[in-house]
């Protein structure tokens, strides 16, 4: 038992604190494509001199967030990639005629004629809230030492442990207990609030919309049958349910739906999300754009991408001499291109930031003869960034200080099959 306690702690640590946030299409590789990444890693090893890393949390969560930061980048540049060798920069864009109310992006291949269609939203989904007990700020009344509670969520359990000891206030409780909750991975949200009185209570919501058809509720909790002690649950009072869950309900042409939740894809090609209900509003068209507004839009993201690919390796103080250098290979690659790249209406600023004119670049769509070829410094610069993303992604640690100790002796490199590379242990982030 104790074991297995420790053992899913270790395991909830590791899941929470390094799992991706997100995973695009660019996550999912071919079994060649893994191979060929195994390689490239073998590869960087046998040609690398021997380095003496400094292991500290500072160079460690600066090489995570860089790969994070190119993987990113990966995913952006594999969806404007689009379907096959030629679809550059063609892949089709959505539109929704109000996305206050209604937001529309398109999933489906650039080959495809996807319809148009109206949509009326008459309510929202809504997740389950539950409001326990305010309390004042006071030392607890319960007893010192363990507790478990059970967090029901559709057909899964989870168990989350905690103490109390002789001293803790209840505020302090109620803090410790929402850390848990966030810090879980579980579809759970959870917070203290406080009242005119000034005193706090847990609220926990349902981060996604996991209510079934055939359940009332999307989660539940209470004390746990094999918890040391019990009575935390309704002390707290964090199973009472202040907000009950709702399906989202709307029109699509002359055809009524419902939904567990607000986001949603329609005919495999349309990924909606619901924001507001459309009221007095009308309907709202949802469709693709033309040809030239899609490529425009397409560049828009590509610069788009860069700067927030820029931004986010320049956003913290810490390690700033490997983030120094991270910029200036990232801005080195704009600065290879400026030249074609200003023939079209994308200006390098002083920060290493890119600048579209879009009305430049619409003006050379209707003088141009192909407006095709127009995309071609594009599409090269889009090349570049893809290649040196690929190389953050298989050797972050490049970036960070790292003394050489020696180099390997000329004509006799091997790879050491014990050293795979500076950082496999990153390969554990659940993307390679």
């Amino acid at each position: 038992m104790a074991n297995n306690i420790m053992s899913n702690g270790i395991y909830n640590h590791f899941l929470t604190s390094y799992a991706s946030n997100d995973i695009t299409k660019a996550d999912s590789h071919k079994k060649d494509e893994l191979k060929d990444i195994y390689k490239s890693i073998v590869r960087i090893n046998k040609d690398s001199p021997l380095y003496l890393l400094k292991q500290d949390s500072v160079n460690e969560e600066t090489a995570i967030a860089f790969k994070e930061s190119a993987r990113k980048l990966q995913g952006d540049l594999a969806a404007l990639k689009g379907d096959g060798e030629n679809s550059d920069f063609n892949t089709k864009v959505a539109f929704s005629s109000n996305n206050d109310a209604v937001t529309a992006t398109y999933i489906g291949s650039s080959e495809a004629d996807p319809p148009s269609f109206d949509i009326t939203v008459e309510r929202l989904a809504r997740s389950q809230v539950n409001t326990g007990n305010f309390l004042p700020n006071t030392k607890t009344t319960l007893e010192e030492g363990s507790y478990f509670f059970d967090a029901k969520i559709g057909e899964q359990s989870f168990e989350f442990q905690f103490s109390i000891g002789a001293n803790d206030t209840n505020l302090e409780l109620q803090q410790r207990i929402s850390r848990l909750i966030n810090k879980s991975g579980v579809t759970l949200e959870a917070e203290v609030i406080s009242n005119e009185n000034g005193e706090n209570a847990i609220e926990i919501r349902a981060s996604q919309k996991t209510q079934r058809s055939d359940q009332s509720k999307q989660f539940d909790i209470r004390d746990a049958l094999n918890s040391p002690r019990h009575g935390i649950v309704p002390y707290f009072g964090i199973d009472k349910t202040s907000v009950e869950p709702t399906t989202a309900q709307f029109t699509i042409g002359t055809d009524s739906h419902t939904s567990q939740s607000n986001h949603f894809t329609v005919a495999s090609v349309y990924e909606i999300e619901l924001k507001e209900p459309t009221g007095e509003n009308g309907p709202i068209h949802i469709g693709v754009k033309s040809d030239n507004d899609a490529l425009v839009e397409n560049v828009k993201n590509l610069v788009a991408s860069y700067n927030n690919f820029l931004d986010s390796v320049s956003q913290s103080n810490d390690n700033v001499q490997a983030r120094a250098k991270m910029q200036a290979s990232i801005k080195s690659v704009a600065s290879q291109h400026k030249s074609g790249l200003e023939e079209i209406g994308i200006s390098q600023l002083e920060n290493g930031n890119l600048e579209l004119h879009e009305e430049a670049l619409r003006k050379l769509q209707q003088t141009s003869d192909d407006p095709s070829k127009l995309m071609v410094p594009v599409k090269e610069f889009a090349d570049n960034l893809k290649g040196i993303s690929k190389e953050i992604m298989l050797d972050p640690m490049k970036f960070t200080q790292r003394p050489i100790v020696n180099y390997k002796n000329p004509g006799h490199e091997y790879a050491n099959p014990y050293v795979t590379s500076e950082y496999s242990g990153m390969m554990f982030n659940n993307y390679c």
